[in-house]
């Protein structure tokens, strides 16, 4: 529920930061040489094109604690987020992901 709270304000017409510091968290600070990833701050990047062809970076974060893992992603050119939460209860998490 934290997370969905915290998407919804990413995406606000008035979000509670200012817009350019969200601008600025959105936005890639080192990109690979290949130009399909990248790293900021608190996100990383990776390239990708829709369906049609527009071009879009994905911000990610993952996380992962014994028998615990969560991934978070953000398309904010689409106003879409997606957090997954899972427990991994008697399972190796190396084979999982």
């Amino acid at each position: 529920d934290d997370m969905a709270t915290m998407m919804r304000q990413l995406f606000a017409r008035n979000p509670p930061l200012d817009s350019a510091t969200i601008a600025e968290s959105f936005s890639p600070v080192s990109v690979t040489r290949d130009g399909l990833a990248a790293f900021g701050s608190p996100w990383e990047f990776n390239f990708t094109q829709s369906a049609n062809g527009v071009p879009f970076w994905i911000r990610g974060k993952a996380g992962e604690l014994g028998g615990y893992r969560s991934q978070m992603a953000l398309f904010p050119e689409i106003h879409l987020g997606v957090f997954v939460c899972v427990m991994l209860d008697d399972v190796d998490s190396e084979s999982v992901w």
